[in-house]
This record gives C-alpha cells, structure tokens and sequence, in this order.
C-alpha cells in the first residue's frame, strides 16, 4: 500500500530535549517537538476523505498541539532521526 501525500509535515518547536546519552558506540537523545503541516492539500479537509484515512484526520488535527517524541542519533553529520531510512 502507498501513502498518499496531503502536504509536508515540517518541525514548528522543539518541546524539550532529553540526552544526550550513550549507546553503545554512538549517542541519542530523545526530543519532544509540536509540527506543522506545509502546503496542506484543500481535499485532505474533506470530511469524506478523513472517514476513509482516519490517520489524515489525526495528524491534521494534531497541528501544532499535539507533542511528539522522536530518538535521534548523533552522527558525523549531525543529529539525525532513529528509524527514517
């Protein structure tokens, strides 16, 4: 199955930062954030489309209020997110 795409989850603040702290051979650190949601698509507000994908409703509504927690890893380029490939 694809995603579909409805705009582009974008940071708005960093919330609180927790670490960083030692992992093996590298460090992570745990950060808190609130995002926004750039270029938004006009049908993603359609009550219709959020009863057939409920998570669009979710994070729409999320904007801005809803905290998120993310691992991230310090690497030779800097801090990057655990998980996102």
């Amino acid at each position: 199955m694809s995603d579909i795409c409805y705009g582009n989850l974008a940071l708005d603040k960093i919330v609180k930062w927790e670490g960083p702290m030692k992992r093996g051979d590298y460090q992570e650190a745990r950060v808190t954030y609130l995002y926004e949601i750039d270029d938004l698509a006009g049908w993603a507000r359609k009550s219709e489309i959020q009863t057939a994908f409920p998570q669009v409703g979710k994070i729409i509504e999320g904007t801005e209020k809803k905290e998120q927690k993310h691992q991230v890893k310090l690497t030779s380029l800097g801090w990057e997110a655990k998980g996102l490939d």
